[in-house]
């Protein structure tokens, strides 16, 4: 029984801890991290980390970490990622206000899911656009200090 916990239960926790933890490894897991965590859809960077954190071997608690840690970032960002949005298609910018957001929902729900799903996809057509960048500086720069670190130990 003692093997088998250990096999089935330890050993993949233990892997996941340990996965991805050279400097090169650890800069892509933190400019994911990043990159994720910024995404303009509310609730689904949890599992988008889980994915690409697989697919990319990345170390998964970092990752998560990471994506956690800037949940408020997200918030604040969406707004600007909505503006921008709306901006590059020459769609209509949607209210912000509760009071208007809860009057169109209850209105029409049809009508509320597609203005504001349509507003979401332009936010996400807008962080397309800029995440192959932030990917590459935060990895460079998280690659440097990770580096350094490690020479200084």
């Amino acid at each position: 029984m003692k093997k088998f916990l250990n096999e089935r239960l330890m050993k993949p926790i233990r892997d996941q801890l340990t996965q991805g933890i050279d400097p090169k490894s650890l800069a892509k897991t933190c400019a994911a991290g990043v990159s994720i965590a910024i995404l303009p859809v509310i609730g689904a960077t949890t599992a988008l980390c889980v994915f690409v954190g697989i697919r990319f071997k990345l170390n998964q608690p970092i990752l998560q970490a990471i994506n956690y840690v800037l949940y408020p970032l997200q918030l604040l960002l969406l707004p600007l990622f909505l503006f921008w949005g709306a901006k590059l298609t020459g769609a209509e910018m949607i209210s912000f206000d509760p009071k208007t957001i809860s009057t169109e929902f209850l209105q029409s729900p049809t009508l509320f899911l597609g203005r504001y799903g349509m507003a979401g996809l332009h936010a996400v057509l807008i962080w397309i656009i800029l995440v192959p960048f932030l990917f590459k500086f935060i990895e460079w720069v998280a690659y440097r200090v990770i580096k350094s670190k490690a020479a200084a130990s």
